[in-house]
């Protein structure tokens, strides 16, 4: 009787463990949706706002993201077949690895993406070089072809944005300034002015720059660069944030597999 009941204790025990171990394959399937979904959030974020600009912020994070996500699947696979069809030490030994190996990814990953997301600083130094190419139809500020159709498509992305967004500049009006259009001309693009102003005086964007006591009154004062960034901000913490929690999970079960 005794017997009887250890050994229906250690079967019920067996079983428990067993369901145990295929909710873990399923999970990674589910984490494994939730890096590809994070990889698509983070190109949407990018190319919604300054995709125009072709920067590349997120787009080693993407890859990486997306490359998880196949890794995660594959561990899944592989930990099902050893757990029903292909219980050998091998298999178990390959689940464990796969799934350490993507921890450590994940963890790169995660820490890549928080560090972006704190330090906008090369984001703000492209959008800069990008405010260079800002020209309207004055010689002085082409040399030639390549350059006036080049500086036409930045003109109309800049003034999109700055229609679009409310602002003018990336800290704030005098960042023109320090491009090209703005040291020559002393003036800011005319999509910096406020529409009352620009229905009311044509000149609204003129000597403007170095400084104008009013020109809160007159154009957008504030920078475009965190209106940018912002969606792109969250999401960069939010992956970042996801990959370093899930992989401190995985190290802990790929932990507890191998003293098991």
């Amino acid at each position: 009787m005794t017997k009887h009941r250890v050994t229906s204790g250690a079967f019920k025990s067996h079983k428990c463990l067993w369901r145990l171990f295929l909710c873990a394959h399923l999970a990674l399937l589910l984490f494994a949706s939730g890096f590809l979904v994070g990889g698509f959030l983070l190109q949407w974020s990018e190319s919604s706002s300054v995709g125009m600009f072709k920067l590349g912020v997120t787009t080693s994070l993407v890859h990486l993201c997306w490359g998880v996500a196949g890794g995660l699947a594959f561990a899944a696979v592989i930990g099902i077949l050893a757990q029903t069809v292909w219980n050998r030490p091998c298999a178990w030994i390959l689940y464990c690895t796969t799934l350490g190996g993507l921890a450590l990814d994940q963890l790169s990953l995660g820490g890549s993406a928080l560090g972006k997301a704190s330090n906008m600083k090369t984001v703000n130094i492209n959008l800069l070089k990008q405010m260079e190419y800002y020209v309207k139809d004055q010689p002085y500020n082409v040399t030639d072809e390549s350059n006036i159709s080049e500086g036409r498509e930045r003109e109309a992305e800049w003034d999109s944005i700055q229609q679009d967004y409310k602002c003018c500049g990336l800290s704030n009006y005098k960042d023109w300034q320090g491009v090209r259009f703005g040291r020559t001309s002393l003036t800011v693009p005319r999509s910096c002015c406020l529409p009352s102003e620009k229905k009311s005086d044509k000149y609204c964007n003129v000597n403007i720059l170095p400084e104008h006591p009013r020109a809160s009154s007159i154009i957008y004062t504030d920078g475009c660069l965190q209106k940018l960034v912002r969606v792109m901000h969250i999401m960069l913490q939010a992956v970042g944030f996801y990959s370093i929690l899930l992989s401190l999970v995985q190290f802990g079960f790929v932990g507890g597999l191998r003293t098991s």
